[in-house]
Parts: structure tokens; C-alpha cells; sequence
């Protein structure tokens, strides 16, 4: 089997006999509620990138499954995806696009996909998200994704399976502590924490699986719009790299750079494109917002921002219903306990729309407007959000998902308490009231999404290190 690197989590795959498997195809800029950008950018040709037997999709955050990527392909193309109990957004998603010949995989199934390629599917029970184990007899590997496996699904791979490469989830990216109010020597600090913390967990996470060579991946990608947010940024491969022979541990990390290919012959020493420093990756991110087409994507993005208009009693209306029902819409197992309360203020202006979102002992949410100053007030507080109202809109009519709006459009206050699975249920209901909207014709501006992403510049690509 070869290996090639694209960019950030998209990998071909090709198998001995000649199958290609792409993963999780991204080459439109920016994503996430206009906040990331692909950095460095994938310098494939897009006669080769599109040019694939399969494809495979892990979950729905738009750095893994981007629409406008995927109709630069032909709708002829089979793609794997996992099946879900309830919801099948991103079924409906793909076939909205043309994409009929969908695979559903469920948790711990397999299937052959011809010739030589056998894969099967792990699901993730906290999140939406899938990783996929591929073997074409000679070679097995696992691509992770942002999948983390339960412990018993860890050793139940171990037990299964011989994996050669792991591709590897090694440090997420993450609004915390970057859109945390703050200061900078606490943002370092908390930084240096949760890239410690994930680096740990996904070495754990590699040994309980029996892997012992491995390719950083999933963290391609910059906030080009906030430069300030470079020195929270998750690990760099050549940090996790480090980290892991200063501990000793027992596994060989590969640092391949996009456009570069691994045969299962090659070192270590073998690459060398990557970046050495933090400082050499904030230069390079540097030049990438210095450049033409991305300047002029951000003057464009920020005009088309100010003109929407936020209606607060629809707001009102449809959260309130969609909390009323998201117990029962729900993909995943969501631990909430206790009276969980989060402010939710909403910056039109001068104004300021305050909502307390809650969730009972019963497990029902429910929000209710109020004077933003009481609110931030309210006892027994875990946090306040806080984001502007256009962007609101933009999330509201279907030009943003509440997903895209994760990195870098909220700001959070959470002085006292910690992330815990209250939070994470808090985040997972926000981000579900898009599928909710749009299911119920909510959405006009759908068409608008993604309106102003491009492609890279392939004379420009940042690749210098």
C-alpha cells in the first residue's frame, strides 16, 4: 500500500493491486463560520485529486466534509460513510449533491471493496465522528480522523487487527483558550496544558491499539483571521514528534508533509519539508494572510457579514422549539446532570440580547430572555457565551452552520468551572440546531454557504518552510 499525504486529515490510499481510497476531501478556504483557513494548503493537482475509486468521510465539521470539495467529483463515486441511528444529515447531505451510491458502515463493521481493499468502520459514541481501518492484504492501516475510540473499542482493535500506520489525531484544534477571556500568560499556560494533555492521550490511545508508527494528522490549518491566535494553536507534528522521544515511548513518528508519499520502505530521515519551530510556522501563516486572494476573500467576507440582519423574536421562537425537541434528535450519548445554566448574549450593535440556556435534572433544556447583566449574574453560572449578531443571522438563515461557528466567532467567560460533559452536551446542542432548521425549511440562504471560499492558489502555496 502507498500512502499519500493531501493535506490536513485527506490521505489516498492506494492499494497493491491499484484501488484508491481518498479521505475526507478539503480544498476550499475558509471554513468554520469564515475563521480557518487550510494551512499548508494541499498542493495535489485537481486532475489527481479528483481522480479516485472510493471516498471516505468520517463526520460532518466542514474541515473534513466540504460540499463545494466534493462536487469537483464525479457523482459516479462511492463514498463510505457511518451510519447513524437517528439522524442522516450527512446521508441527505451527499445526496442533495448527487452522490446516490452511498456505503453506511455501522460500528465495527466491514466490507470489501473490490480487488484488494477490505475496511471497516469504528464509531465514535460521544461525537458524530468514525475512523476507518483499511488492509489490502500486504498493509493495514487506520486513519483516526478526530475519532477518539472507547477504551474497550482500543483494545478490541488491538485484538483484531495489526496495524502498520496510524494516522494519527494528535492535538485538536480548539476555541479554548483562544476565545477565553483571559490574559495572555494564562492563555500560554492553559495552552500548554491542553497540548500536553492531547498529545498524552492520543499516545495512550495509540499504544491500547498496538500502534507503532504513525503520521501526525488532522491539524492543517490556521485562523487567518485572527493572527493573534497563533500562539495558542494546537502542537505542531515536529513538537508531538519531540515530546514523544523525550518520554521514551515506543513509536515512530513520520513527519510527512502534504504532497509527500509513504511506501512502508521509507525513514524518518527520509522527510524533511516539514516545520521546524513554532516561529517558522507563524512566519509562513504570516505570508499566507499577506496573500492577494486571501485578503481579498477576507474584505469580501466582512462586507457580506455586516449586511445581515438578526431577527431576535424568530430567534427566540425557533431555539425555544428546537430545545423543546433535541433530547429525542439526539446522535449521541450525552451525560447532563444537575441544573447546568449558560448565558447567551447575542451583540447587535449597542444592544445586547441576553438568554439563559438550561438543562434540568430531567435532562429537558429550555432558554429564556433576560437583561444580559442579570444574566451573567445568574448563580450556579457555568459560563457566558458571547457572539456578534450578524454572524447569528448568517446562522439562522443557512449561509452558517452553528457548527461553523466553534472557531473563533464566540467569545466565552467561564471564570470558576472546568470543561466537563455538560459542556460538551451544551456544544453538541448548539451545533445540532442547523440539521433542525433545515429540516423544517428554515434555511433560504442555504445556497449561500461556502459562497465566498476558494480554491488554493497553486502558484502560491505556502510550503516554505
Amino acid at each position: 500500500m502507498k500512502i499519500r499525504y493531501y493535506s490536513h486529515a485527506t490521505f489516498q490510499l492506494v492499494s497493491e493491486k491499484g484501488l484508491r481510497l481518498l479521505t475526507d476531501p478539503w480544498l476550499f478556504n475558509p471554513v468554520y463560520g469564515h475563521m480557518i483557513w487550510q494551512f499548508p494548503e494541499c498542493p495535489i493537482s485537481d486532475k489527481e485529486y479528483v481522480d479516485q475509486d472510493f471516498i471516505y468521510i468520517s463526520h460532518e465539521h466542514p474541515d473534513h466534509f466540504c460540499l463545494r470539495t466534493l462536487d469537483l467529483f464525479s457523482r459516479h463515486t462511492p463514498i463510505i460513510i457511518r451510519k447513524y441511528r437517528t439522524a442522516e444529515f450527512l446521508r441527505n447531505s451527499l445526496h442533495r449533491l448527487g452522490f446516490l451510491n452511498t456505503i453506511e458502515l455501522s460500528h465495527r463493521e466491514s466490507i470489501c471493496l473490490g480487488k484488494d481493499l477490505k475496511v471497516t468502520l469504528v464509531a465514535d459514541p460521544f461525537s458524530s465522528d468514525s475512523l476507518l481501518i483499511v488492509s489490502d492484504g500486504s498493509h493495514t492501516v487506520l486513519d483516526q480522523n478526530d475519532c477518539i475510540p472507547t477504551v474497550d473499542d482500543q483494545a478490541w482493535i488491538d485484538r483484531n487487527f495489526d496495524i502498520d500506520l496510524g494516522l494519527i489525531f494528535y492535538s485538536g484544534g480548539s476555541q479554548y483558550p483562544a476565545c477565553f477571556e483571559m490574559d495572555e500568560a494564562a492563555k500560554k499556560i492553559a495552552t500548554e496544558k491542553r497540548i500536553k494533555s492531547q498529545m498524552l492521550s492520543a499516545i495512550e490511545i495509540t499504544q491500547r491499539m498496538g500502534i507503532r508508527r504513525a503520521i501526525p494528522a488532522a491539524n492543517d490549518m490556521c485562523s487567518f483571521r485572527n493572527p493573534e491566535f497563533d500562539q495558542f494553536a494546537s502542537a505542531l507534528p515536529v513538537e508531538f514528534r519531540d515530546f514523544a522521544r523525550l518520554n521514551n515511548v515506543d513509536l515512530e513518528i513520520l513527519l510527512v508533509s502534504p504532497g509527500e508519499t509513504y511506501s512502508f520502505v521509507e525513514s524518518p530521515d527520509n522527510y524533511e519539508k516539514f516545520f521546524k519551530n513554532r516561529d517558522a510556522w507563524i512566519k509562513e501563516a504570516g505570508k499566507l494572510r499577506r496573500r492577494p486572494d486571501v485578503v481579498e476573500t477576507k474584505k469580501k467576507l466582512e462586507k457580506f457579514e455586516q449586511k445581515a440582519l438578526f431577527d431576535h423574536a424568530k430567534f427566540e421562537l425557533k431555539i425555544a422549539q428546537y430545545l423543546s425537541v433535541c433530547s429525542q434528535r439526539l446522535v449521541t450519548s450525552i451525560l447532563v446532570n444537575n441544573n447546568f445554566k449558560v448565558g447567551f448574549i447575542i451583540n447587535q450593535g449597542d444592544r445586547r440580547h441576553g438568554y439563559l440556556i438550561s438543562c434540568d435534572v430531567e435532562g429537558a433544556w429550555n432558554i429564556v430572555p433576560g437583561a444580559a447583566v442579570s444574566i451573567m449574574k445568574c448563580e450556579a453560572l457555568h459560563m457566558c457565551v458571547s457572539v456578534n449578531a450578524d454572524v447569528v443571522a448568517l446562522a439562522m438563515t443557512g449561509a452558517l452552520t452553528w457548527e461553523d461557528l466553534l472557531n473563533g466567532q464566540y467569545r466565552v467567560y467561564r471564570p470558576v468551572h472546568s470543561f466537563d460533559d455538560n459542556e460538551y452536551a451544551f456544544w453538541e446542542i448548539l451545533s445540532g440546531f442547523s440539521p433542525y432548521l433545515e429540516e423544517n425549511d428554515e434555511q433560504p440562504e442555504i445556497g449561500l454557504r461556502g459562497r465566498f471560499q476558494i480554491k488554493r492558489d497553486t502558484l502560491n502555496l505556502s510550503l516554505g518552510r
